[in-house]
């Protein structure tokens, strides 16, 4: 009985031994505060800015709009300054660098990428591991070291027979739309075209994926390992209502603070069990995607608990027993044999299996199965998002278009094939300039981060540990005190021999720039000379009047409802 009259007492000192406890830690969080807010004092940056969710939280819902803001608010606040602030949840700084020389600094330095609270690579980890694109430090050195070799030039070349094999595929597909006189999808046939060269690039993957098409069992295996997530139209409706996990800046001034914030949160939970309901959304990507756009998932606890989270380990660990196998066997062909599967080219697993540091250490088990992993996540949605933009912005500019064909026939000559081969790709010139400025309008990859482990100079100040700086390839492509007013325009003489060397190699970084710059990159610029070169040789291209192209940004430059062109068969 004594017990329970203690209760009382052992309640009382439990509870004021915890509210000390986070008094103490709300003092240090204010005090940082204080001496962050002193630190960026004058630097400019949108006014408007939540208390909790800070600045993104009164952003446009939709994405095109988003990014139109973004492009807005960078030649508003940053033309002068070089950057603009912004402010992340729990008042956290982000720096986005709109000038070369903030960008260099940044890309130059071997400040990590942010995997902090609320960071944009954190949700990547149980996916990807600690790869290439995750990985930082001594880690991210060694693994780059040992996964150089794999893009050496005497590699990439016998991958320029794979690139058009699987073009010519892509091209008998759309001969099918032309005969037939229907327009066609561009970014799910070239998705399909671009999955298959990475499969094959990696693994020696020898099964038609374009032809099996979407709805197949192989194709969904692949495009599990792949993270690709077209999503249907339940999702779609969702997004658009913003009822559920976007409020709009004037709802959010007629509602209380925390009317607000309770509001926020529990609709970011009914939306995970609206998503949930529907059991085609079990993708790992649509998972990511809500894991970065629900500040409650944020917090390790709760993202595991809620039936998103539980599923999203689920398809991790399905992608990881599938990667695991094909790397044991192929390992148990290298010990047998001494020599790769292929004997047409050396695959990434290949490489991969075979490097040797100056050790003489190779790759783990689980190290080899996170690059894997992340070559296929960074192989083929990128590559696939670039060459539909660039043919977007080619049907839009038919003299442009002309151009290209022009060159391209002039490159090939009579060739029966009309296989494009690996002395032709540095005389693509002018199609190289498409390509650069296509992806300078459309930013495939639209940003990566960094967050800071110590004081970092920016010039006219010094940004304290801890701050995020988010490198938006979006921005940088369309300021206007470098690109002009009309750099909203698809302009390929921007890239020419005669100007390309006016632009600041830290102001255009398709492929992010520095030592942790895309080591696939020339593998990527490659596949798209071959895949671009090979459709256009057969068809001449025209949007779909009928069909708006609406941008959205969903870990690369997709379409809100697709991209629809006729093709017409060309006389070569």
């Amino acid at each position: 009985m004594e017990v329970f009259h203690k209760l009382p007492l052992i309640l009382h000192t439990i509870l004021t031994i915890l509210g000390i406890f986070v008094s103490y830690y709300v003092v240090l969080f204010f005090i940082h505060l204080r001496r962050i807010k002193r630190s960026f004092k004058g630097a400019k940056g949108p006014e408007k800015c939540h208390w909790l969710f800070g600045s993104f939280f009164t952003f446009p819902a939709e994405s095109h709009k988003r990014l139109m803001y973004f492009v807005e608010m960078a030649n508003t606040y940053g033309s002068k300054q070089g950057y603009v602030l912004l402010w992340g949840m729990f008042q956290k700084p982000i720096v986005v660098p709109c000038s070369p020389k903030v960008t260099m600094k940044i890309c130059k330095s071997n400040e990590p990428k942010s995997k902090g609270l609320g960071g944009p690579y954190r949700f990547l980890q149980p996916w990807l591991g600690e790869g290439l694109l995750v990985a930082n430090g001594e880690k991210w050195a060694r693994n780059r070291r040992l996964l150089t070799p794999a893009f050496h030039f005497d590699i990439l070349k016998p991958y320029t027979k794979v690139f058009n094999q699987s073009a010519d595929t892509l091209v008998k597909k759309i001969t099918t739309n032309v005969e037939a006189g229907e327009r066609f999808e561009v970014f799910q046939n070239v998705c399909l075209c671009t999955l298959e060269i990475i499969l094959k690039c990696a693994f020696s993957y020898s099964k038609d994926v374009q032809n099996a098409g979407y709805g197949s069992h192989m194709f969904d295996t692949c495009i599990t390992i792949s993270f690709v997530s077209f999503q249907n139209m339940f999702v779609i409706s969702v997004l658009k209502s913003n009822h559920c996990f976007c409020l709009s800046p004037s709802y959010i001034t007629k509602q209380s603070e925390w009317t607000n914030i309770t509001l926020f949160l529990v609709s970011s939970l009914y939306f995970f069990e609206l998503v949930v309901s529907n059991r085609n959304l079990n993708s790992i990507t649509c998972s990511a995607y809500l894991f970065t756009r629900h500040p409650i998932t944020f917090f390790d606890t709760v993202w595991n608990i809620s039936s998103v989270g539980r599923q999203f380990r689920k398809d991790c660990e399905f992608v990881h027993s599938v990667a695991e196998e094909i790397i044991d066997k192929r390992r148990d062909t290298l010990e047998q044999t001494g020599k790769p599967m292929s004997s047409r080219y050396i695959d990434f697993l290949d490489i991969l299996l075979t490097a040797r540091d100056e050790e003489g250490r190779g790759l783990s088990r689980l190290e080899i199965r996170n690059e894997v992993d992340t070559f296929l996540f960074e192989g083929h949605d990128t590559t696939a998002s670039a060459i539909s933009w660039i043919l977007y912005s080619l049907a839009e500019n038919p003299e442009c278009q002309r151009k290209c064909q022009a060159e391209i026939d002039e490159v090939l000559g009579d060739s029966e094939t009309g296989d494009v081969e690996w002395s032709d790709l540095n005389q693509l010139e002018y199609l190289t300039m498409c390509i650069k400025e296509g992806m300078r309008l459309h930013a495939p990859v639209t940003g990566v981060a960094r967050e800071t482990e110590q004081d970092f100079d920016l010039g006219d100040r010094v940004a304290p540990k801890g701050t995020m700086f988010m490198i938006s390839m979006n921005v940088l492509n369309h300021m206007e005190n470098v690109w002009g007013s009309d750099h909203m325009e698809f302009k390929p003489e921007r890239f020419s021999k005669e100007n390309v060397d006016k632009i600041e190699h830290f102001q255009y970084v398709p492929f992010s720039a520095g030592p942790r710059n895309c080591i696939e990159q020339n593998f990527a610029m490659n596949e798209e000379k071959v895949v671009l070169s090979k459709l256009l040789r057969n068809f001449t291209f025209r949007l779909d009047p009928d069909h708006e192209v609406i941008k959205k940004v969903s870990g690369v430059m997709r379409t809100k409802d697709g991209m629809f062109m006729f093709a017409e068969k060309r006389k070569c």
